[in-house]
């Protein structure tokens, strides 16, 4: 026995799932302006069109909508702003998210040295991924990400 074919709703949704390329776009810029949708799946990328080691070694980031909850959003140690200004936290029954009143794109900040002297456990191993990352860096990029290494203590502490 096995299952029934796939409707042509899963097999839209298998085919969305499966497109890498439509998301990890090489060189795509942040979404961050007003007007833009989509902001759960525009993230910036390399060259490569990889988006977590970027991530990883970011202290800010587009605050993602697909999810029911934000994942930071109990995160002491993250500001979800607007610019210069706090987002607005949105309720919508089980659902928690983030908007901007001026259409921009919510941007949350993590405070990497407050999240550190803590002894915060998240921000700790975001700071083990980072030494990870460093050691396999090269001189360009480690002048580039020169800033956010430098809050987890790289290089030497």
């Amino acid at each position: 026995m096995g299952r029934g074919a796939m409707t042509e709703a899963g097999l839209d949704a298998l085919r969305r799932l499966n497109d890498c390329a439509g998301c990890h776009v090489p060189r795509q810029d942040r979404v961050t302006a007003a007007g833009k949708t989509e902001r759960s799946v525009r993230r910036a990328t390399d060259n490569l069109g990889f988006y977590v080691p970027t991530s990883v070694l970011s202290d800010a980031d587009v605050v993602p909508d697909h999810r029911p909850e934000d994942l930071n959003d109990q995160d002491p140690f993250v500001a979800v702003r607007c610019g210069e200004f706090p987002a607005e936290r949105i309720t919508d029954g089980d659902r928690v998210g983030y908007a901007c009143p001026d259409g921009r794109v919510p941007i949350a900040h993590r405070d990497v040295r407050a999240a550190l002297a803590a002894d915060h456990a998240y921000t700790e191993r975001v700071c083990e991924s980072r030494r990870w990352l460093y050691a396999r860096m090269n001189e360009r990029a480690r002048r580039a990400y020169a800033e956010p290494l430098a809050a987890c203590g790289i290089p030497g502490e």
